[in-house]
């Protein structure tokens, strides 16, 4: 079970859009960390309610490169990235992805055996 549930995370993003409050001070007022509060809300605004529904994907190579070449060509951050191709894992993925590719190459992309963290 997650963590915390779709509609905590809806409520807290249509919160930061309508009260104007800062990151930090409405994480603090939940208890949660300001960074998960950003991907969340930065999530909902590229995606809608469908930003924040927990999903289970394993993504193709070419997917992987084409989003890190994306990420290049724009100069995207890691946060704008995982918004704008609702990566779950969130920048820690995006940064996994350009890390691998950056060692081995497209190979290196690769969807691994279950278990392994490669996403």
């Amino acid at each position: 079970m997650a963590k915390y549930d779709e509609k905590f995370k809806r409520a807290l993003a249509q919160e930061y859009f309508s009260n104007g409050c800062g990151y930090k001070s409405l994480a603090a007022k939940y208890g949660i960390h300001h960074g998960q509060l950003k991907r969340w809300v930065d999530s909902y605004r590229q995606n809608g309610d469908s930003g924040l529904i927990k999903k289970f994907s394993h993504y193709s190579a070419e997917f992987k490169l084409s989003v890190l070449q994306h990420m290049w060509r724009e100069e995207l951050s890691f946060n704008q990235t995982a918004a704008l191709f609702d990566l779950r894992g969130g920048p820690v993925v995006a940064s996994i992805w350009q890390r691998k590719y950056h060692e081995g190459g497209i190979t290196a992309l690769a969807p691994s055996p279950e278990g392994a963290l490669n996403r």
